[in-house]
């Protein structure tokens, strides 16, 4: 498990396919190496450990995903059916701007008419 499961909770994937039917997993090095471009230490057992750890501490705690994807025309995403309700989010903008936005309890998300999900303008916040 250590490896793979500290690359799992970091996005890294551990294998890639090239073709249909045809998996071939990465060197362990390799996750080594691009672990620590994300500053991550997985340079031993005990390093690979204390990650794992601190990482699986962090996600018990996080109400989002580090990152999230929000397409204009699509539902409102999976994850805010998890969120309490009225739980404050801020979505800030490229431009520096923000919007405010709150969990409506049942899965989806609330906010000023200019600031609701579909109103958000596109681009990376």
């Amino acid at each position: 498990m250590g490896l793979a499961r500290l690359a799992e909770l970091y996005g890294v994937a551990t294998a890639y396919a090239p073709s249909p039917d045809t998996e071939v997993p990465v060197a362990d090095a390799t996750v080594v190496e691009v672990l620590a471009a994300l500053g991550v230490d997985a340079a031993t057992p005990e390093a690979v450990a204390a990650a794992t750890a601190a990482a699986e501490r962090d996600a018990a705690v996080r109400l989002l995903p580090p990152t999230v994807v929000l397409w204009s025309d699509g539902p409102a995403p999976a994850w805010a059916a998890a969120l309490p309700r009225d739980t404050a989010l801020t979505v800030t903008f490229e431009d520096g701007g923000a919007a405010q936005l709150a969990a409506d309890g049942v899965g989806g998300l609330r906010g000023a008419a200019s600031a609701a999900p579909a109103a958000l303008p596109s681009g990376v916040h």
